[in-house]
């Protein structure tokens, strides 16, 4: 019947575009045409109603809508046809319109969505491009629409995220992307944990932002460096849990040998690590166990040398671990009996002094 302008009286003007349409439709289908041709208003009695801030292809699709029930949303008429839905007030194109937008949000355009979701009171849309904004602030960060972040969204992303050096970034790109905004880069900066940062960050980037040059900021950088935990990396687990071993550095690792285990006696035990695969290798062990002894690493040799061996008897006792062939061998003993004392190589000489 429309297409056929039969029986039509009124038309919409959308720019230059005019369209024939019949009010009994347009009433019965949206709730603002309803008010409006009801209500002691001038469209009323007009032939002829202008729709203000709605574009002439925008308009064709919602009298197609309101005639048909359908309209094809795409990703280049959905702002267009939310703004519209909202402004005729037709709930459910707004609902699938909205609908569309959640399967639409990426690291390009979740911050727009977001903006576009708070706009039109979208619950929806909101929540999904704030999920995908607070898992994805590594993928942001290369946004061009940074700028459009408001603060309290930048502000609520600084405080779930939990990377300090991506809240760093992502701080700091939105403050230099509104030169408006540089002076609120102290009021931002609390909200970035520094001192969870790694120290390779803080020296790399953050002490040469010119942003943290002044006295507050830089209180807070000497603080955060101050109480940054130590970087620790966790070695796997030795062979065994002796204490009061002897250890000494070799080529690629070091070697633990002795110490006494957890019923207080003495062991023979030996092992070395290869930092470069993290793992220990058990070699032979010590033909005299012993404890608070002194070790150390000479030519593809390992000599232990004095400590304390059964039923605390102190010993002046050398022993050498040939690396290569993982043979011990006795040397001569030392002119005294040592417990504690530091073995030194010079020139072909192991010293032994202290103890």
């Amino acid at each position: 019947m429309k297409e056929a302008e039969e029986l039509v009286d009124i038309t919409l003007v959308f720019g230059e575009r005019r369209v024939l349409c019949h009010r009994v439709i347009l009433a019965g289908t949206c709730d603002q045409f309803h008010r409006m041709f009801l209500a002691n208003m001038v469209e009323s009695a007009s032939d002829e109603v202008t729709m203000e801030g709605i574009s002439a292809s925008i308009g064709v699709l919602l009298v197609e809508y309101l005639y048909g029930g359908d309209v094809e949303i795409t990703s280049q008429n959905a702002q267009d046809l939310l703004e519209a839905s909202e402004m005729l007030m037709l709930g459910t194109l707004k609902q699938n319109v909205e609908e569309f937008l959640c399967g639409q949000t990426d690291s390009a355009n979740c911050i727009s969505l977001l903006n576009l979701a708070q706009m039109y009171d979208l619950h929806s849309l909101l929540e999904d491009a704030r999920e995908y904004l607070h898992n994805h602030v590594k993928e942001v960060l290369h946004s061009e629409e940074i700028n459009l972040l408001r603060e309290g969204d930048l502000v609520k992303v600084l405080t779930a995220n939990d990377s300090p050096e991506d809240n760093f970034r992502l701080m700091q790109k939105w403050v230099k992307s509104d030169e408006s905004r540089t002076g609120d880069f102290v009021k931002f900066i609390h909200h970035v944990q520094l001192s969870q940062c790694y120290k390779e960050f803080l020296h790399n980037t953050v002490m040469v932002e010119e942003l943290m040059f002044n006295k507050q900021c830089m209180e807070l950088l000497r603080q955060a460096i101050d109480t940054h935990p130590p970087e620790q990396q966790s070695l796997a687990k030795p062979p065994n849990q002796n204490m009061q071993y002897s250890a000494c550095a070799y080529p690629g690792g070091f070697i633990m040998s002795g110490g006494w285990s957890h019923n207080s006696v003495p062991q023979p035990d030996c092992c070395s690590f290869n930092v470069q695969n993290d793992q220990w290798v058990i070699l032979p062990p010590m033909s005299t166990a012993r404890e608070w002894h002194s070790s150390i690493y000479h030519k593809d040799h390992l000599y232990v040398v004095g400590g304390r061996g059964d039923t605390n008897k102190y010993l002046d006792t050398v022993e050498s671990l040939d690396i290569k062939s993982l043979q011990w061998s006795h040397l001569p003993c030392l002119p005294q009996k040592c417990e504690g004392g530091a073995a030194v190589s010079f020139d072909d000489h192991v010293y032994v002094v202290g103890g």
